[in-house]
């Protein structure tokens, strides 16, 4: 079991449960912008698959740190974003992230 949210979870699960939980096109490019650097790169010292390589994905501590971003209207990542999500938003989009990691959808 991955304990991180890979691109092909999140392509098949996270984005399909923001668009049944009513995000828009515009907020669910929001969040792909917001957590696409962790999505497609691997940083040293994270999780190494079986062969030895580090494989892509959300770590609960990115995860954390992303959310805490997009929660901060001063954050870069919030600022750039030129789209505010409210805070129900930010509730339901935790909600299908912590989900995704925890269940590995």
């Amino acid at each position: 079991m991955s304990d991180k949210i890979t691109p092909k979870e999140w392509r098949r699960y996270v984005v399909q449960q923001m668009h049944s939980k009513g995000f828009s096109t515009n907020e669910r490019n929001v969040v792909s912008a917001a957590f696409n650097s962790d999505l497609n790169d691997a940083e040293r010292g994270e999780s190494s698959s079986f062969f030895g390589s580090v494989t892509p994905g959300i770590s609960e501590n990115e995860l954390k740190t992303i959310m805490d971003e997009l929660r901060n209207p001063n954050s870069v990542t919030n600022k750039g974003a030129k789209l505010n999500l409210s805070d129900n938003k930010l509730n339901k989009l935790e909600a299908i992230l912590h989900e995704a990691l925890i269940e590995n959808k």
